[in-house]
């Protein structure tokens, strides 16, 4: 049988207009038994629509820019970072083909925040200056290492894979979620109490947010590699949409 094809959508460089998909994304994707794709920054709803239509799966990888305040409802504040629009037009045509379409769904960081305002959440813009007694969510290279620990919920999807009820993972961003989106269910905590796991409740539609970066840890981190696994093989497994 045929590898499932995993479109992944990367990011765009506005210094030097380059798109951009660091390859810790499509090496995991590999190592898991897919086909990794970069999906281009095209603006065409046509496009996104037949590119859509090839992927079993879709992957929104992070990215260095924050999402736009204003698609929750708020201004930015001092401390919240650059935005980039260009990803944010691509990203939000591709996730009204994704929920259309019921394409299964994995978000990453970046992609993980995205969902969650697609879907009517907020976000906290500084994570630092805006939650009491934060646990550190920024570190330093190299990333492979975990810095933190979350608490996964029993008996729910994340424990089913990950067969453990904490996990030490890395950590790359500075925002986080602050108001889940309804329909979203959390699968996995911070000591903060930040949503570092979620998914949908919906049997028609798999969509799996995570918070932090897997696809530094895989190599040697057997959590990490079966969350790429189970993607893939749901992805697989899934007929045609």
């Amino acid at each position: 049988m045929k590898k499932p094809i995993i479109g992944i959508i990367p990011g765009y460089n506005y210094q030097n207009s380059t798109t951009t998909v660091p390859k810790d994304y499509l090496d995991a994707v590999d190592a898991a038994s897919g086909l990794p794709v970069i999906i281009s920054n095209l603006t065409s709803p046509e496009y996104h629509n037949e590119v859509a239509d090839l992927c079993n799966g879709i992957l929104i990888t992070g990215s260095l820019s924050d999402v736009d305040p204003q698609k929750y409802n708020q201004q930015p504040i001092p401390q919240c970072g650059e935005v980039n629009p260009l990803r944010e037009e691509v990203d939000w045509i591709l996730l009204d083909i994704i929920f259309r379409k019921k394409i299964p769904l994995f978000g990453i960081c970046h992609g993980h925040q995205e969902i969650n305002v697609y879907l009517g959440g907020t976000l906290y813009q500084d994570i630092e200056t805006q939650v009491p007694n934060a646990v550190k969510h920024r570190q330093s290279p190299p990333f492979y290492y975990p810095v933190h620990k979350i608490t996964i919920e029993q008996n729910k999807l994340l424990h089913k894979i990950t067969g453990k009820r904490t996990l030490n993972v890395n950590s790359r961003h500075h925002q986080g979620i602050n108001k889940l989106a309804k329909g979203l269910v959390p699968l996995a905590l911070s000591d903060d109490k930040l949503v570092e796991a979620f998914i949908l409740d919906s049997k028609k539609h798999f969509v799996l947010g995570i918070q932090w970066h897997p696809e530094n840890m895989y190599k040697n981190d057997k959590a990490s590699l079966h969350l790429f696994q189970y993607f893939t093989t749901l992805c697989k497994n899934k007929k045609n949409h």
